[in-house]
């Protein structure tokens, strides 16, 4: 029987993966940078600027403190978060670049796999069972990342470090189980500085598209990137840590059908054989790992 907090964590996790589904068409904004980079450091810089505004207005710089302390007196948890912050960062970045190289396909084809990574971590990290139907479907999704590598012809980079470093996100804000918001402001502010020095390198060097004069458009967006990505992970902070991974790899399973449809009929990249083969021993996968979760259970 579903509770209301799984209800609630079904509704959140549903809104973050339909918006990140439709993000490739924000970062078409940058393909003028051609430095994901960049476009990474802004987000980090604006996100850290929106949650302080949130927690001086709202949430209060006492809880923040509390929080803090928290965090602080636990090396484990410090640890958790730095490496959480990390992993969100590469993902913004890959799924950046990719789009800016014109990677909109693999990125999607990636996305496919992260659900499948994300119970894997369910297994690993959190012991959760594991049957021999879901052994097959990890199977079938290993030999659809083999395929790739034959049919592309080299290492599906976008790929993997999509659906890798998006899983192992998923798995280090599971193992946290702390305030959603609090974390992805302290996890944000623990990046800053790194992305605040490389902002200020790039115009002191002359490199920086960050030009409001020149290009209020531009600026615009770069400020955006801010909004664009706390509101989505806010609200997958919540659904993971309300739901089961194996009940939040099943909702992934939207973005990449949006971000595989963009790919093809909006950006116009090739979808031959060499893409479909590999899809269909991940979506083969998918179909073991869904009958696994659907099927009913026998008391023990």
């Amino acid at each position: 029987m579903q509770t209301p907090q799984t209800a609630k964590g079904v509704l959140f996790a549903v809104g973050a993966y339909i918006w990140w589904g439709f993000l490739p068409l924000f970062w078409t904004l940058f393909d003028g940078v051609g430095n994901g980079w960049e476009v990474i450091a802004h987000r980090i810089v604006w996100t850290g600027v929106l949650l302080f505004a949130w927690i001086v207005f709202f949430a209060g710089c006492a809880r923040i403190g509390g929080f803090l302390k928290g965090i602080l007196q636990s090396r484990r948890k410090l640890a958790l978060l730095l490496a959480a912050a990390v992993a969100s960062a590469l993902n913004f970045w890959v799924n950046v670049a990719g789009v800016i190289d014109g990677h909109v396909v693999e990125l999607g084809i990636g996305t496919f796999l992260t659900p499948l990574m994300t119970a894997a971590c369910g297994i690993v990290f959190f012991r959760e069972r594991v049957t021999p139907v879901m052994g097959a479907a990890l199977a079938s999704a290993a030999a659809g990342v083999a395929v790739m590598v034959v049919s592309i012809g080299g290492f599906p980079f976008y790929a993997l470090l999509v659906s890798t470093t998006w899983a192992c996100y998923g798995a280090l804000k599971k193992a946290l189980m702390v305030d959603a918001a609090l974390s992805l402001a302290v996890e944000t502010f623990l990046m800053m500085p790194a992305a605040a020095g490389y902002l200020v390198y790039l115009q002191a060097a002359g490199l920086s598209h960050f030009l409001p004069a020149a290009d209020p458009a531009l600026a615009g967006a770069f400020a955006a990137t801010g909004f664009m990505a706390a509101v989505p992970l806010m609200a997958f902070t919540i659904g993971a840590m309300l739901l089961p991974l194996s009940v939040l790899g099943f909702i992934q399973y939207l973005a990449p059908c949006i971000i595989v449809a963009l790919g093809v009929f909006v950006f116009g990249e090739p979808f031959g054989a060499r893409q479909l083969l590999p899809l269909c021993f991940i979506w083969a996968g998918i179909a073991l790992f869904l009958f696994d979760r659907m099927r009913p259970r026998k008391n023990a």
